[in-house]
């Protein structure tokens, strides 16, 4: 009821009533999202493949040797950096912040890149990520 433009509230599609008495709201405006009951992680193979978060302390060597994996070899940067099982996370609007902040053409092919550019952007990456949960 705190959001007052009726529009978004036709979306909510779920609402879980939390322990300290505030509610989470599910809302999809696209329909892009779901919500699945699993027994456990490991139940559900596609969590499997998900990259460890940009903030985890093996997030780096993880995402560096992704550049090695032929299916990125030929990519732009920015579809690899959009692609979960490199970073987790980490979505369009990010994606062109980082590489933006990093001076990083994003049809720049991956392996144009140098060691150099690589970490910069993921520390970028980071940072956009940062600032976003600050607002």
């Amino acid at each position: 009821d705190d959001i007052p433009v009726e529009n978004y509230r036709k979306h909510w599609h779920v609402i879980f009533e939390l322990s300290n008495g505030k509610q989470l709201v599910y809302s999809d405006i696209r329909r892009f999202g779901e919500i699945r009951n699993v027994p456990s992680f490991e139940a559900y193979p596609s969590f499997l493949q998900i990259a460890p978060e940009p903030f985890d302390h093996d997030a780096l060597n993880y995402y560096l040797a992704c550049f090695d994996h032929k299916r990125y070899y030929d990519k732009p940067i920015k579809q690899m950096i959009l692609d979960h099982r490199v970073i987790s996370g980490c979505g369009n609007i990010y994606a062109c912040e980082a590489l933006f902040r990093s001076g990083i053409h994003p049809a720049r092919k991956t392996q144009a890149l140098n060691h150099q550019e690589r970490e910069l952007l993921l520390l970028y990456v980071r940072v956009v990520l940062q600032e976003a949960s600050i607002i």
